[in-house]
């Protein structure tokens, strides 16, 4: 399964946690990107999903531009840069951080990005995509849960 909501703890600490907005950035975009923001959406109709179109890619460029300007949009699924998702979030308007997953490890004063990566991968190439696209441990509190 393609999808990081399936088989996952992800659901329930979206649940938990009662975060409203889930920021989705990977690869590839017409498959697991489009499939867990499109299940996503499906379990909580009221959470506003949002992928990041410059933090996704795809084998090619077509499957990738269809996936952000046509699938996407029609699911419901906000598409967006990942330059005005990080206003957002410093703006802290529209989204509701997640307090905790482990209280004890939370930095209150920096916004909390859970990063989720598939079991392939680890947390190491996780922390380079994020730094790739201006996401660092300097400016979040990031906690990486492996799918």
């Amino acid at each position: 399964d393609f999808c990081a909501v399936e088989g996952t703890d992800l659901l329930h600490i979206l649940k938990l946690e009662n975060v409203s907005t889930l920021v989705i950035i990977g690869f590839l975009s017409n498959i697991c990107v489009e499939a867990t923001s499109s299940r996503a959406k499906e379990l909580i109709p009221d959470l506003q999903v949002i992928v990041c179109s410059d933090g996704c890619a795809a084998k090619s460029q077509q499957e990738h531009n269809n996936t952000m300007t046509l699938t996407l949009p029609v699911l419901g699924i906000d598409v967006r840069t990942c330059a005005e998702v990080q206003m957002i979030i410093e703006s802290n308007e529209g989204i509701n951080m997640p307090a905790t997953i482990k209280k004890e490890e939370k930095r209150s004063d920096l916004p909390r990005i859970l990063a989720m990566h598939g079991k392939g991968s680890n947390d190491e190439v996780t922390r380079m995509q994020l730094e790739n696209i201006g996401i660092t441990n300097d400016a979040y509190d990031i906690v990486y849960i492996r799918g």
